[in-house]
């Protein structure tokens, strides 16, 4: 992403006003290296990094990372950073999709082939309707005007039956299997986690090692099927109060972090 949208109220958040300024430039630095690299939030691996490393990828020293903060946590060799706008991240990533496949198509090249509709429909159910009814009342115009210009009844019969024989609009293809991309899963599980009492940030981080498993392998199981109800998946693979309270740091007791740019009616 090329910004960053932050609501007022994560800059009114107790986290934000509790941070001293060094704490706070720290925690822009991180979402925005987060943005760029468009991670959900979550820096890998980056537990071991030196302070040279931080200096030049986040432009942050690894004394000031490591500080006491609520804007960010580490979970598993990496951190979690509150407040990241995960939906916008993902708006950025489907509108790209989008693009490449096409963008929006014009009246005479609607094949039902899925390429981002502006009438919202996956497979251009709508748009290939709209199109049905122009080409009949096209056709009507065509028949009206011969009649009014005096045409024999033969001519109009001849183009009636023309009409009656030109090939159907194909049917739209069945909707392909898409792979989840990373800001969904991360996303999904966030609202999984409040729906069931768990820590979002540990919920956060057990979600992100299934995408990467799942995403390593094709999304396809240990037998080889393609893993077409991820969401069920991961519950019953992965979200084990074993892998959540590991991922938690040991603690048995849930400790819920959960952003208030996610929850505005709960502040």
């Amino acid at each position: 992403m090329n910004w960053l949208n932050l609501e007022l109220k994560t800059l009114r958040s107790t986290e934000y006003l509790g941070a001293d300024p060094t704490q706070r430039a720290t925690w822009i630095n991180l979402l925005s290296f987060c943005a760029d690299h468009e991670n959900a939030g979550f820096i890998s691996e980056c537990k071991d990094w030196n302070d040279r490393k931080w200096m030049q990828l986040v432009g942050i020293t690894k004394d000031e990372v490591e500080s006491e903060c609520d804007l960010w946590d580490y979970k598993s060799g990496g951190i979690m950073v509150e407040h990241y706008p995960l939906l916008q991240e993902q708006k950025v990533k489907r509108n790209r999709r989008n693009g490449k496949k096409g963008g929006r198509p014009s009246a005479d090249k609607a094949d039902g082939l899925p390429c981002g509709y502006p009438d919202g429909s996956d497979d251009g159910s709508s748009s290939l309707k709209r199109n049905s009814n122009s080409n009949s009342n096209r056709k009507g115009i065509v028949i009206e005007t011969k009649e009014v210009a005096g045409a024999p009844a033969e001519e109009c019969g001849e183009s009636e039956a023309k009409q009656q024989q030109s090939p159907a609009l194909p049917s739209p293809p069945k909707k392909a299997w898409v792979a989840p991309t990373q800001a969904e899963v991360q996303n999904w599980s966030i609202d999984w986690a409040l729906k069931k009492g768990k820590s979002v940030a540990a919920v956060g981080v057990v979600a992100e090692e299934a995408w990467q498993y799942y995403e390593r392998l094709d999304w396809k199981n240990a037998h080889g099927k393609q893993v077409k109800v991820w969401k069920t998946t991961i519950v019953g693979n992965w979200f084990s109060d074993e892998k959540i309270v590991k991922a938690q740091g040991g603690q048995h007791t849930p400790t819920q972090v959960i952003s208030k740019a996610i929850l505005p009616d709960f502040v």
